[in-house]
């Protein structure tokens, strides 16, 4: 059986296999055919010289499997599939949160510059108070150098209104001492500058805003007697100054920050 199993498998064409120089006729060939004889057609039977001796299936497997497929299962594509898919979420979160932690070392960034630059302005100003009181609008009120409200009272108030001294090597407008103030309007620091101290009827100050983000702005100030106070008038000592002011923010962020400034 298994020599005809082999037969089977190095002779598809059943060609009679004989010994020796015997003819064949292989079964393709037409009725009327002249056979072929001599050992061209002719295959050695197991056991001859140069037969079967030696051969082994199990070692030369290739023999039984003429056609061996290559490629892919279907269990083989799907796992690969799933690994790509998980490569590609831990890539993408990867990703997400390197754009989040840039955004927010950004925003933080933007804020504290923010904040330093209005710390340094307010800075500026207080370091040029000027002991010169004004004149209302009506023209006999005199409002002190320096004023401090708890609570401000309409557009054109401020929580901290002061003169300062002109600016050196700027503009006409800008050497002029000049009267301007701080306040908080709708969770912003606007800065108003009058133009001019003693005020006429129906001026309106300038608003710049400076500082964003603020909800709430509280200011002390250190008098003479080292007594912290929570706001300063002094109608009938219009050119008195106190000795430093201590400014505390509240941002939309729940922060608090403190600074205090020495007045000269």
């Amino acid at each position: 059986m298994l020599k005809q199993n082999i037969h089977s498998v190095l002779n598809p064409l059943q060609l009679p296999l004989v010994r020796g120089s015997a003819c064949i006729t292989p079964p393709l060939f037409e009725a009327g055919s002249q056979q072929r004889c001599g050992a061209t057609n002719s295959i050695p039977l197991a056991g001859e010289r140069g037969g079967w001796e030696g051969f082994n299936l199990v070692e030369q497997p290739e023999l039984l499997r003429k056609n061996p497929q290559h490629g892919f299962t279907l269990i083989e594509l799907l796992v690969a599939l799933v690994i790509l898919a998980v490569i590609s979420v831990a890539g993408y979160r990867s990703l997400d949160a390197v754009v989040q932690t840039r955004e927010r070392v950004a925003a933080e960034t933007r804020k504290w510059q923010h904040l330093a630059f209005f710390f340094a302005r307010l800075n500026q100003d207080l370091a040029q108070v000027a002991r010169r009181p004004v004149r209302d609008e009506d023209g006999v009120t005199v409002r002190a150098a320096l004023i401090g409200n708890l609570v401000t009272v309409g557009d054109d108030d401020a929580e901290l209104i002061f003169t300062r001294s002109g600016i050196p090597d700027q503009g006409a407008a800008l050497q002029a001492p000049q009267r301007i103030g701080y306040r908080l309007d709708q969770g912003a620091i606007v800065m108003l500058r009058w133009p001019a101290l003693d005020q006429a009827p129906r001026v309106k100050p300038v608003r710049y805003p400076v500082l964003e983000g603020v909800r709430e702005i509280k200011f002390r100030y250190l008098d003479k007697n080292k007594i912290w106070q929570l706001q300063w008038q002094y109608p009938t000592i219009p050119n008195n100054l106190p000795i430093a002011i201590e400014v505390t923010l509240t941002l939309i962020s729940d922060e608090v920050i403190t600074r205090v400034f020495a007045l000269r």
